[in-house]
């Protein structure tokens, strides 16, 4: 992962070296991270900031919209880039990485319309789908073998 130095301003904001690497890390490989995800990232790039920081410059991150926590099941934060996709999320039960789905609309809606029909008033929906992960599919049969 190479931070474009190029970049005048870090999702609209005043450029600093977390938000460079932040905005390239969501941007060139763009699902939702949680903090320790994160700092391994800028880890294998030779970049180590402190773990408070990068806590506090997500929070930052959420308030000016540029971020967005993701709810998910799970006692840890992730966070992924505000778009105007709607998606859902994929969580590995093993590995804990989450990967973002993005299927028919018309498929959620047809829950909705369902749900309504039994009376009930839909608001807002959260989607995830928990399973193993390929790689750790994969890295669990070559284990066995060993």
């Amino acid at each position: 992962m190479q931070h474009k130095e190029s970049v005048t301003t870090c999702f609209g904001l005043r450029p600093t070296k977390t938000r460079r690497f932040l905005e390239t890390l969501f941007k060139d490989h763009p699902r939702p991270y949680s903090v320790p995800e994160i700092l391994a990232a800028f880890s294998k790039e030779g970049y180590r900031p402190n773990k408070t920081t990068v806590y506090r410059e997500m929070e930052h991150l959420v308030k000016q919209g540029k971020m967005r926590s993701v709810p998910l099941a799970s006692e840890v934060t992730f966070y992924e880039l505000v778009t105007e996709e709607h998606h859902h999320h994929f969580v590995c039960q093993s590995c804990r990485r989450v990967t973002k789905l993005v299927f028919a609309e018309r498929f959620v809606q047809k829950l909705v319309t369902v749900l309504e029909e039994e009376g009930n008033r839909v608001t807002e929906h959260l989607f995830e789908i928990f399973g193993i992960c390929k790689q750790c599919q994969k890295n669990y049969a070559n284990s066995i073998f060993v």
